[in-house]
């Protein structure tokens, strides 16, 4: 199946939304869903819930939020981090290369970082953080 995205306040740009949406990809702001200023807890717990992958551009908080999960045996739907310091056209790129890359159950359980110039991505068993092309 394919990925499909739930932002939260982190990256609720309407222009990346728009940009994405634009390219037929399922995308929804925590907005959408009346979950903004939620937790960062609760994002996850969302998203893994309604199996969309959680693009965030708070990567410190996910990325140890991601861990507990794994520590606890619990997968989440995903988790993708756009480092908010690049444009809103590499943010673009990173989310649509994910999408056109990857599939659900290729992210699901894992935090990926989504920046320019990264390498790919090496097999890797879930649980892993490991860097998406843009």
């Amino acid at each position: 199946m394919t990925i499909r995205y739930y932002v939260d306040d982190d990256i609720a740009s309407k222009r990346v939304l728009a940009a994405v949406s634009a390219r037929g990809i399922e995308i929804r702001s925590c907005d959408h869903f009346g979950m903004r200023g939620a937790a960062d807890e609760d994002h996850l717990e969302f998203s893994a819930s309604n199996e969309m992958a959680l693009v965030t551009g708070n990567r410190g908080d996910f990325s140890r939020l991601h861990w507990q999960w794994v520590a606890a045996g619990r997968v989440h739907a995903g988790i993708v981090v756009v480092l908010q310091t690049t444009s809103i056209g590499d943010q673009v790129r990173g989310l649509v290369a994910v999408h056109e890359l990857f599939t659900e159950d290729d992210i699901r359980g894992e935090c990926s970082i989504s920046r320019t110039g990264s390498e790919g991505r090496a097999g890797a068993p879930h649980g892993r953080i490991r860097h998406f092309p843009d």
